[in-house]
């Protein structure tokens, strides 16, 4: 090709001019180096995998006591590795088990679900007709008792996404998800975090023990403080509180 002229590729020429060939050669070669350079950075920028499960497609079956509220759960009895514990029920999809479990409040039960859990908090997800009647339990478990009136601060998840079903499961990426689990049913929960880095989670519930749920979505995902009375029930922690309660912090 004459000097000056610019090298161009013609479809059926039988080969690109050399020109076009070496840049392209270094173009290939930038791009293979500079890949793992970028997955590396992207990777450095994303915070950590969340300690959440979601056993999906494994279904597992337990037994104990059915609490109908103010949050569908199972004092479980068995499988033994769980006994003691207090397991949160919700449907499939973003949806409430409280329609799945009506009228077997203190009523001994057989479940299969799905398990849910993040650290000691622990969730089922049950489908319908997934829950076996055995008739009432007989001893009613105590009152919950009561630890004063607390302000806490932290954001409003909806439990079953944070526990282990969405990753993430809270902050501004997750807020409408949030906004319409909590709207379906699923328990609203304050994740609050003291200074020192620990992480607590409060079922929210009105004070006359009442779910709350669609009143809460002006500050799903936000920084907030919650003031109310702490109730420990059972393995589960409650704060008792209303809308009017709830103050939006700034970002921090």
């Amino acid at each position: 090709m004459p000097e000056g002229r610019e090298e161009f590729y013609v479809g059926y020429e039988p080969q690109a001019p050399p020109g076009l060939v070496r840049h392209r050669r270094r173009t290939v070669l930038a791009l293979l180096l500079a890949a793992p350079v970028v997955a590396a950075l992207a990777a450095g920028f994303q915070g950590p995998f969340a300690d959440a499960v979601f056993e999906y497609g494994q279904p597992r079956s337990f037994e104990g006591r059915l609490i109908e509220g103010p949050y569908p759960a199972l004092e479980v009895e068995r499988p033994a590795e769980h006994a003691g514990e207090t397991h949160l029920l919700v449907a499939r999809g973003k949806r409430g088990a409280a329609a799945l479990v009506a009228g077997l409040d203190g009523h001994a039960v057989a479940l299969e679900g799905q398990l849910i859990y993040r650290g000691d908090a622990k969730m089922i997800e049950i489908g319908a007709g997934g829950v076996l009647d055995r008739g009432p339990a007989g001893e009613r478990r105590p009152a919950g008792r009561s630890l004063g009136e607390q302000r806490l601060a932290g954001e409003i998840v909806d439990g079953k996404c944070y526990l282990g079903v969405m990753k993430p499961g809270a902050g501004k990426p997750h807020r409408a998800c949030a906004a319409r689990c909590i709207s379906g049913g699923a328990p609203a929960m304050l994740r609050a975090e003291d200074r020192g880095g620990e992480t607590a989670l409060y079922l929210l519930v009105g004070r006359d023990g009442r779910p709350l749920g669609p009143e809460l979505l002006p500050w799903v995902a936000e920084p907030v403080a919650v003031a109310g009375e702490v109730v420990r029930s059972g393995r589960l922690w409650q704060l008792r509180t209303e809308p009017r309660d709830i103050t939006r912090l700034a970002p921090r």
